[in-house]
């Protein structure tokens, strides 16, 4: 699962969509961070004609700022609930520390664990950390956390 802050530059030229095999609307219609990121910083499509005729489908009106939010969030609301189903069925099984360690792994392992993630968890007795080598650590108070 993938989060996408679309104001930074290292999406300018990223044709993927958000998170590639995420069924929602604006990732399954092919809408690239590119896109998503030249109308949040920009507000102009002429440079991606094509991409603007697909969001335009999928929201239904003119590719604009707004439009773009639209679209962002509906990516978060099912990130969100693909991550809280999730949650749930590892509670159900008993496996919940073991859903968290393996969504960390997979969501920052290759960039760093935010500290204040691995303080928070290990505080109630889920410990990030635990088995791996060397792991990285980003520092931060999770204030203002800019992950993607």
């Amino acid at each position: 699962m993938c989060s996408l802050e679309t104001e930074l530059k290292k999406h300018s030229h990223d044709l993927q969509p958000i998170e590639g095999g995420c069924p929602c609307p604006t990732c399954s219609s092919g809408t690239s961070r590119a896109l998503l990121h030249h109308t949040v910083t920009i507000e102009t499509a002429a440079a991606h004609g094509a991409q603007m005729l697909i969001l335009r489908d999928l929201v239904g009106e003119p590719l604009t700022y707004a439009n773009v939010c639209i679209a962002v969030t509906m990516h978060n609301v099912v990130f969100q609930a693909r991550l809280m189903g999730g949650a749930r069925d590892a509670i159900l099984a008993g496996r919940f520390p073991e859903y968290l360690k393996k969504f960390f792994a997979d969501y920052f392992g290759h960039t760093g664990y935010p500290q204040w993630c691995c303080d928070a968890l290990k505080s109630v007795g889920v410990d990030l950390l635990e088995g791996l080598e060397n792991p990285k650590v980003i520092p931060g108070d999770g204030a203002r956390w800019e992950y993607a």
